[in-house]
């Protein structure tokens, strides 16, 4: 995980550096306690980015914690009292985190996020937030029969973004090469896809000199598919693009599934 500002050191320093009271002054200037912990595990190892958003302050704290902890006991955290909302979010890899956002970089899909978000109102001593990590991915199998030698598949999109305070999508066009896998009579692929905030999503192809040959509204299709890009956790959606019957089947999760004609190949 790459980390693009200081900002998140500087949230972490203040949130630890709160002051503490003394019998004479007021409580509700003292800092509480929050306990954060999840009900169930994530579904990934490794650390959480642990965020905590004041409603009149902002980014009061920041930091990774295990996933073990946040599993078990939970981390104490002294925060400002008022309205917390809590971010934690495990799965990390190559997306990059900046302020209150995680973006896929351009030409990488995105990474396995398993994350709860959750708000908290705080004004005694101490407060607990138990928060529920769901799936904010979909892993997309795509197979392709047919078709000519060397040609590629790029998807396009437009939220390659993810605010961490509402785990909803975020504008930022993106588009990823797709990597396949040569098998018998066909080629593999497979990629992640993080919360769209549509459905306009598009699948490019590509012959071997790189001239388009078509461009599939993968986003629209799957969405007459039974994607619901709003649910939570994410189906994961299975993909068959026939080259020589000009034909693409999509079934989404536990779905039949839906075929569309492909034209103009």
């Amino acid at each position: 995980m790459n980390f693009k500002t200081p900002s998140s050191l500087a949230a972490c320093l203040c949130a630890l550096c709160l002051p503490a009271c003394t019998l004479k002054e007021r409580r509700t200037d003292c800092p509480a306690f929050l306990t954060v912990r999840c009900e169930k595990p994530f579904g990934t190892g490794g650390k959480a980015l642990v965020s905590i958003r004041h409603a009149e302050q902002g980014t009061v704290f920041q930091q990774l914690v295990p996933c073990a902890e946040l599993e078990g006991a939970g981390c104490e955290i002294a925060v400002p009292r008022g309205t917390l909302t809590v971010s934690a979010i495990a799965g990390y890899g190559h997306m990059v985190f900046d302020e209150d956002i995680i973006r896929a970089e351009n030409g990488r899909q995105a990474d396995s996020l398993y994350a709860f978000v959750q708000t908290e109102e705080v004004r005694g001593d101490a407060g607990e937030v138990c928060g529920s990590p769901e799936k904010e991915f979909s892993t997309v199998y795509l197979t392709v029969i047919g078709g000519q030698e060397g040609q590629l598949f790029i998807l396009n999109g437009i939220w390659g973004q993810v605010d961490i305070f509402t785990l909803d999508a975020a504008e930022a066009p993106y588009a990823c090469p797709l990597e396949g896998a040569q098998a018998e009579g066909s080629t593999l692929y497979r990629f992640r896809l993080q919360r769209q905030g549509d459905y306009s999503l598009k699948l490019k192809m590509y012959d071997a000199s790189r001239q388009l040959l078509q461009t599939l509204p993968l986003g629209e299709m799957m969405r007459q598919a039974w994607y619901d890009a709003r649910t939570r956790p994410l189906d994961d959606v299975h993909v068959l693009l026939d080259l020589n019957k000009a034909v693409i089947h999509i079934s989404v999760g536990d779905w039949g599934g839906s075929s569309f004609p492909v034209t103009g190949i």
